[in-house]
């Protein structure tokens, strides 16, 4: 699974996961981290104050995208990030 579909996925999960949160978009993006080794980054763009971001779920996210991902055979692992619609909208300006 790639592009769109792959992004649909992450982006469920994470809807999923931070149910409280309005979640803007995700972006997943194929990668190569130091070592060498495939990996996928994501970066979660929500619309809300920072604070009200549970750590335990940002921390435990990358588990249960795993799960999902190994569920269709993606091996790449997670690496995940975070940003505000508002940081977001700047930096793309």
């Amino acid at each position: 699974m790639e592009g769109e579909a792959l992004r649909k996925l992450v982006e469920e999960v994470v809807k999923e996961r931070f149910q409280d949160i309005q979640i803007d978009h995700v972006d997943v993006e194929g990668d190569v981290d130091q070592d060498g080794d495939a990996v996928l980054r994501i970066r979660i763009v929500f619309d809300a104050d920072i604070s009200e971001m549970k750590a335990e779920k940002m921390s435990g996210l990358p588990r249960h995208l795993r799960s999902a991902l190994a569920r269709i055979g993606e091996i790449r692992f997670p690496i995940t990030s975070y940003i505000s619609k508002n940081d977001y909208e700047e930096e793309a300006a």
